[in-house]
């Protein structure tokens, strides 16, 4: 497994609902996606790194940073379109090792850093090749949701929960999207990132910011000045 050929896979479209251009977005004076190029160039681990677009202005930035481009079709640029796809894709389009291990970082985890990278390969290398995603503790514990139905509450778990501390309830974490690791291999055959068996590794809460909202970008950027 230390033998492996690493690919990073940096989802980038143009489109952007939330934020316009988010991707091109400015973050402490640098556009969001180089947080994630430099992160990808800092783990020293990728002999590529592969920015998937459809945008001319992130195509022609990523290149600049040396990065490959995967021109990404319009049918894989929309807001329902599917990362695996778009890998797919690349599979066919372009030079990518077929053994290669595909990790995927996407833009909008800019707080994320080269040390989660390269943890997740050792996990992956220490464990017979096991795909591996990034992972939080929940901010906010599943067991303490409800349904609005008719202006009344019903428990999405059971209703004693809602009153139970936080401490007494069992710890559980979410997929941060911060990184997906996974052969490319077993990506073409299942067509998924989360296969069966696949491990988590855990991040920092700050690591797994996700830029979707303006208030997002406000928040990174005063966690960096402060850092």
């Amino acid at each position: 497994m230390k033998d492996s050929v690493f690919a990073a896979f940096i989802p980038a479209r143009g489109g952007s609902k939330s934020i316009p251009k988010k991707n091109m977005s400015l973050l402490n004076g640098r556009p969001l996606i180089d947080f994630t190029i430099s992160a990808a160039k800092s783990a020293g681990v990728f002999q590529q790194i592969i920015v998937s677009t459809d945008d001319i202005e992130i195509a022609e930035y990523a290149r600049s940073a040396g990065c490959q481009i995967h021109q990404r079709p319009s049918h894989l640029a929309t807001d329902s379109s599917r990362v695996v796809d778009s890998i797919e894709h690349a599979a066919t389009t372009m030079s990518i090792d077929p053994n290669a291990v595909i990790i995927i970082l996407q833009p909008t985890s800019p707080l994320r850093e080269a040390e989660s990278i390269t943890a997740a390969v050792r996990l992956h290398q220490e464990n017979d090749g096991a795909v591996v995603v990034g992972v939080v503790e929940c901010e906010h514990h599943p067991s303490k949701t409800v349904r609005l139905e008719n202006g009344r509450i019903t428990a999405m778990t059971e209703i004693q929960h809602l009153e139970m501390a936080r401490q007494d309830l069992p710890q559980v974490f979410r997929v941060n999207g911060a990184i997906y690791l996974c052969p490319l291999r077993t990506i073409l055959q299942s067509h998924t990132l989360l296969p069966p068996g696949t491990m988590g590794i855990e991040m920092t809460r700050e690591a797994s910011l996700d830029i979707d909202h303006p208030l997002d970008l406000l928040l990174a950027d005063q966690i960096l000045k402060h850092k």
